[in-house]
């Protein structure tokens, strides 16, 4: 299954891949037997000399992540979902953030908050939350516009959605776009097709975009010019509270700009195993993500 899986079209990291076999071989060792597969003696000699030629660190390394659901009311079982990601580029755009697993996860335990709602989503990244969004036949969102700002992040994002059409099913594929947005120049030609989409959507979705504190502002700025765009509209971020003083900039701009906000409780004890779908790619804990909703 390891050798399948990286020699497929969306492999995982030589460093994942090894870790894994290790894991497999000691786990074996424990009941005092051994591993006498040939084929996987192969992948463990293959996947060592990979993980030698490796420049630590390398910020041009690509693999992928790959999920699935074991509950296809919740994502599709066609195929797995399959994120590439350059986890040591120093492009925040091109690696998984703990808040975007969270916040996909959020919306499937609360579906009435987006189902069937048009989206929109600021600092995309990999694009994770929005191909959720627009693939999970319980969220149902019948288009979801992701936006980034770096060339490198948006053509990363295309290629996640391009490679996740499978997944996303012949209807669905085509609901899924991709486009430039840069908060600090809304006015600008490169934003005039965001510009659009922030009048279309019904919701603005954000994870772990309030980091910066030079462009929370600019955040919160273009957050509003959503909200005044219709009767209705609503945003809602996933935070991962790392600094005090940033999040109070936050709050604070957003009390600049009248904007309400209302933090949104999760269960006490927790989402549940069944919506817990990327529970090992946590770092940080879920209890350090905040889920906010903003309003007019």
């Amino acid at each position: 299954m390891v050798y399948s899986a990286l020699n497929s079209p969306t492999p995982p990291s030589a460093r994942y891949a090894l870790k894994l076999l290790q894991a497999y071989s000691k786990l074996v060792e424990s009941t005092n037997s051994f591993v006498e597969d040939d084929d996987f003696m192969m992948t463990l000699a293959q996947t060592i000399a990979a993980c030698k030629n490796l420049t630590t660190g390398d910020p041009d390394l690509l693999c992928y992540e790959c999920y699935k659901s074991p509950n296809p009311s919740l994502l599709p079982s066609s195929a797995p979902l399959a994120i590439r990601i350059a986890p040591f580029h120093n492009d925040v755009g091109l690696r998984c953030w703990e808040a975007g697993y969270f916040l996909a996860e959020f919306f499937l335990h609360f579906p009435d908050l987006i189902k069937n709602k048009r989206v929109l989503e600021f600092g995309a990244g990999v694009g994770l939350t929005g191909l959720v969004c627009a693939g999970s036949p319980l969220l149902n969102c019948p288009s979801v516009h992701m936006t980034d700002y770096t060339p490198e992040t948006i053509a990363n994002m295309k290629h996640n959605v391009l490679i996740n059409a499978e997944w996303l099913g012949e209807v669905k594929k085509d609901n899924v776009t991709v486009g430039y947005l840069d908060w600090t120049e809304l006015a600008g030609e490169k934003s005039v097709d965001a510009v659009s989409f922030l009048k279309k959507a019904e919701v603005l979705i954000a994870a772990d975009c309030v980091y910066d504190r030079d462009y929370i502002p600019h955040l919160v700025a273009a957050t509003r010019k959503m909200l005044e765009e219709g009767e209705g509209k609503v945003a809602i971020f996933a935070t991962t509270f790392r600094n005090e003083k940033t999040f109070e900039l936050f709050i604070s701009s957003l009390q600049s700009y009248s904007i309400n906000y209302e933090e949104l409780n999760v269960p006490e004890g927790g989402l549940g195993e069944k919506y817990e779908i990327f529970d090992r790619f946590y770092i940080q804990q879920r209890s350090e993500i905040r889920i906010h909703k903003f309003t007019l």
